[in-house]
């Protein structure tokens, strides 16, 4: 069975989430898109280990990244139908395993600690990088 729900308040995502065997990530495609965006919304659906629906023209796309999702063209319901059909059709144990893909990718890739490790190399060495500039 598919079910669209309505919108949820940001506190009882997780709660929902964990409710469901996949998700859907759909955005309109727009000019603005053209260098990227992060979807609302996606890195709680890979954290809660469930395969996604990817129909969102971007040039970032972790999931397809990690294989824990399907594809599909925005803006084209058939593309749309194709896919969730896709989805159905690959069994409980490969979404489930499509799924922890992307939890650990979530995981390993936006633990805030490494981002924060990363922030502080890049501004420690770019702070090095001045202070050699202006001795030099």
């Amino acid at each position: 069975m598919v079910k669209f729900r309505d919108e949820v308040p940001k506190s009882e995502v997780f709660g929902v989430l964990w409710e469901a065997d996949g998700f859907l990530k759909t955005l309109k495609t727009a000019p603005s898109f053209r260098w990227g965006n992060t979807p609302n919304k996606l890195f709680e659906y890979m954290a809660a280990a469930g395969p996604v629906i990817f129909s969102v023209v971007s040039p970032y796309n972790p999931i397809a990244e990690v294989g824990a999702e399907v594809t599909v063209a925005p803006d084209d319901p058939r593309a749309l139908v194709g896919g969730i059909e896709e989805l159905l059709s690959v069994s409980r144990e490969e979404r489930s395993e499509m799924g922890a893909r992307g939890r650990e990718y979530v995981r390993e890739a936006h633990d805030l600690k490494r981002l924060a490790a990363k922030v502080e190399e890049v501004l420690s060495r770019e702070c090095r990088h001045e202070l050699t500039a202006a001795e030099g």
